[in-house]
């Protein structure tokens, strides 16, 4: 019936009209279609237009029309109206299904009240629950209509949601559960982080823990800012699936992480550990003796090599304008109207920008810098004829390799001397996402050029609070992990610059970390194109972050 629907469709409406949409919705009024057909259904139309398209005695326009559908049916099948138009007909068979089942109820009960069959062996109840289930569906499908062009349906939501709009609380039937497994909207397939995304085969060290996380994952699906559902594994120790584990789990999982420590030349150390000592001759360095210090750092001696030369000069560029500072009567990096935009531009951003300049040789910008990864997922599967394309989200920082493979995001949640709790918990959500992002398009171009090692991809970031900086990277090892590297604390007095030294030691690991990452050897053979073609198909089983949730207003204590 519906083979024959979509042939006397094409015959009948003139090809000006011809359109997926279209057509799904001629079937649909014409036939008794059951969800179990809308493949093949599709798979029909498509044959059709492929044989007008071939066809050289139909009209020229009309093979054209057939041709540029089919051309891109299958790009076009996952647009919102098309699917729009598919849940409607999953609908209709639903809601006819339900009639059906009332029916049959109905009849039951009469059996049951005619032949005098006793209570306790009735359906009575079940029936009860059926027709009243039955009913409310027919009355909302009577008063359903659909307007394709306006914001999403109740016809283009997933059984799971209407569900839960409706606040049903008994269990599913087989026949939504079917519904659900099989006809779930593309586009939720796309963007949600489902369990069967949770690449196993590709786990090296964590596979002990994928059971626990999955685990995890099930509780935190009501929280749309959890970033389990973007299936990463958060094992920093403030981290919501470290405070999950127990304090022996948490402590066998360090123990197998693998380690990214990178050895300092020794003359980094003994240079900073000189220059971030707190006294002079057994007496405190006053704010003239840190000026003197920092101002001998551009002074080569004979005994200097070029180590030793570049780290001086690192540590003037970054630690000048800190000095100038303190040098004021109102400092200006601990002022009380001091905004985030001025301590960043001039203070915070220097630390790791002139580092990832000097020492690795990365490209980098400051303030509002556009991520392209976040652009590239943004417009992930978009028909760019017909819809319009949306920019990427914009970082603090953001530096990448000469290929243009973005390396190291960064973010500063707000002002230094004014703790922003908002703004920390938005830019840390933000941030998770953008590193997701960045090592998602790093994975892609290795397996653009064959590198058959393409998961061992690393990103790093940092995140900003007051003056603490926090050094964190990313990874993938069948899920995708964060982790904390270490932390810098820029000093707020110039008596507490002494208390850096730790920090900027392990920022110069970290540095060299990201080194050892950019210069890292592409493992390739000859090459081989079908290998190549078969590791581009690979990254779409890669699920793309999901997009942000609708921001809601804000409650207070009380009102929780």
């Amino acid at each position: 019936m519906a083979n024959k629907a979509i042939a006397s469709f094409f015959k009948e409406k003139i090809y000006s009209e011809w359109s997926i949409s279209a057509c799904l919705d001629f079937v649909s009024s014409n036939n008794d279609v059951n969800a179990d057909d809308i493949e093949p259904i599709l798979k029909h139309m498509k044959k059709k237009l492929q044989s007008i398209s071939d066809d050289r005695n139909n009209l020229s326009r009309a093979r054209q029309k057939a041709l540029s559908i089919y051309s891109s049916f299958d790009k076009t099948i996952k647009r919102p109206e098309i699917q729009n138009v598919l849940q409607t007909m999953i609908k209709k068979t639903e809601v006819e299904s339900r009639k059906r089942l009332y029916k049959e109820t109905m009849k039951i009960e009469i059996i049951n009240d005619k032949m005098a069959i006793a209570p306790d062996t009735r359906l009575t109840e079940e029936l009860k629950r059926n027709r009243t289930e039955v009913e409310t569906d027919e009355d909302d499908s009577e008063s359903d209509e659909t307007d394709y062009d306006d914001e999403l349906s109740d016809c283009e939501k997933s059984p799971v949601v209407m569900a839960v709009e409706r606040r049903e609380s008994r269990p599913l039937s087989a026949l939504e559960t079917k519904f659900i497994i099989k006809k779930i909207d593309t586009r939720e397939q796309i963007l949600a982080a489902a369990k069967d995304s949770l690449a196993t085969d590709e786990i090296k060290h964590f596979k002990k823990f994928i059971p626990v996380f999955k685990e995890f994952k099930e509780k935190q699906k009501s929280n749309v800012y959890s970033c389990s559902n973007d299936d990463v594994m958060d094992i920093r120790g403030n981290g919501e699936f470290a405070n999950y584990l127990s304090f022996e789990q948490y402590a066998e999982l360090l123990s197998i992480k693998p380690k990214r420590d990178a050895n300092i030349p020794i003359s980094w150390r003994t240079i900073i550990e000189d220059y971030f000592t707190d006294s002079i001759n057994d007496k405190k360095k006053s704010i003239d003796d840190w000026v003197c210090v920092t101002n001998n750092l551009i002074v080569i001696n004979e005994k200097d090599t070029d180590e030793t030369a570049q780290i001086k000069k690192y540590l003037y560029k970054v630690m000048s304008p800190l000095i100038e500072s303190f040098c004021k009567p109102i400092p200006a990096i601990n002022a009380h109207n001091t905004s985030e935009h001025h301590y960043w531009s001039e203070f915070g951003h220097r630390f790791f920008s002139r580092a990832l300049d000097d020492f690795v040789g990365l490209d980098w910008r400051v303030m509002e810098a556009p991520v392209h990864a976040s652009k590239y997922r943004k417009n992930h599967g978009l028909d760019h004829i017909t819809q319009s394309v949306v920019d990427g989200k914009l970082a603090d920082i953001l530096a990448w390799t000469e290929s243009g493979e973005e390396i190291f995001v960064g973010e500063q949640s707000g002002p230094p001397t004014k703790l922003d709790l908002t703004k920390f918990a938005s830019d840390s959500f933000k941030l998770y996402r953008e590193l997701r992002d960045c090592l998602n398009v790093r994975i892609l171009h290795a397996m653009e050029i064959g590198d058959t090692s393409y998961s061992n991809r690393v990103v790093f970031g940092v995140l900003g609070q007051l003056f603490e900086v926090k050094m964190l990277l990313m990874w993938k090892d069948g899920v995708y992990i964060y982790e904390e590297f270490g932390s810098l604390t820029i000093a707020s007095h110039y008596n507490n610059i002494y208390t850096m030294k730790t920090g900027m030691l392990r920022l110069l690991e970290f540095i060299l970390a990201i080194k050892n990452e950019v210069t890292k050897k592409v493992e390739t053979s000859e090459y081989d194109n079908d290998k190549i073609q078969l590791l581009k198909r690979k990254f779409s089983e890669i699920l793309p972050t999901r997009p942000s949730p609708i921001k809601k207003l804000k409650l207070k204590k009380d009102q929780h």
